[in-house]
């Protein structure tokens, strides 16, 4: 009964809206994700080697809808459903004992978001060509979470490989939801109902991923590069 209800209110918000002169524009935008971890931990950290070397950066393929609502010329509000990857990449190095490498373990952690953004977006230029400049939160929830801990160069063959964990099931100090601060500018070009644009922005993670270990804080971080259409519906 819900979700008839919600199927029901959409179209009269839709309606209301275009009553109002407001002029929606619906697409899609696809590009990379350029992604880390920012990690707050202590050395002496009871998660141990969990959090150990530094964080670099973990690429991904960013696909999104936006809803682009023009309440005036200059104004819009643009919601949006996105699916993205997010995570980040770390290396540890055992070091040497007596001139005999240890070996090291690279970890990737890799998280598949679905995410709305809610973005108020004021539009300069006219209406051939212009700018859009952005900002605004975004709420998204992980379907899936993944670590995958590669050995190499260790003494005991039997040590080297690869070994997958589930960051929610196995590990269970993960949080699923994350929410993040968006702002971007996103050059545009209309050709009459059909508007392409590239859209440049940064995420900024509110949530502490990492709900375990109280002086451990792990949160989000993005660029995203996208390029995508809008068509003018009404």
């Amino acid at each position: 009964m819900k979700n008839l209800k919600i199927l029901f209110l959409l179209p009269c918000l839709l309606l209301g809206l275009s009553s109002l002169s407001a002029q929606i524009a619906v697409g899609v935008r696809a590009g990379l994700g350029f992604n880390e971890w920012y990690v707050d931990a202590p050395t002496n950290s009871t998660t141990g080697s969990l959090y150990a070397g530094d964080f670099e950066n973990y690429s991904s393929f960013v696909l999104a809808v936006p809803v682009e609502i023009s309440l005036t010329e200059s104004f819009a509000i643009q919601p949006e459903l996105s699916f993205v990857k997010k995570g980040s990449t770390t290396t540890e190095d055992f070091g040497e004992l007596a001139g005999v490498s240890l070996g090291e373990i690279e970890t990737e952690y890799e998280l598949t978001y679905i995410s709305i953004p809610v973005l108020a977006k004021l539009k300069l230029g006219n209406e051939t060509a212009g700018l859009g400049i952005f900002a605004g939160p975004s709420f998204a929830y992980a379907t899936k979470g993944e670590g995958t801990f590669t050995s190499r160069d260790r003494p005991d063959p039997g040590q080297n490989g690869v070994s997958t964990i589930d960051l929610f099931e196995d590990e269970q100090v993960f949080s699923r939801s994350d929410v993040n601060v968006h702002a971007g500018l996103s050059p545009y070009v209309s050709v009459g109902n059909l508007n392409v644009f590239v859209d440049a922005r940064y995420l900024f993670g509110l949530s502490d991923l990492e709900e375990e270990d109280d002086d451990v804080t792990i949160s989000n971080r993005s660029v995203q590069l996208t390029a995508g259409i809008l068509v003018d519906l009404f």
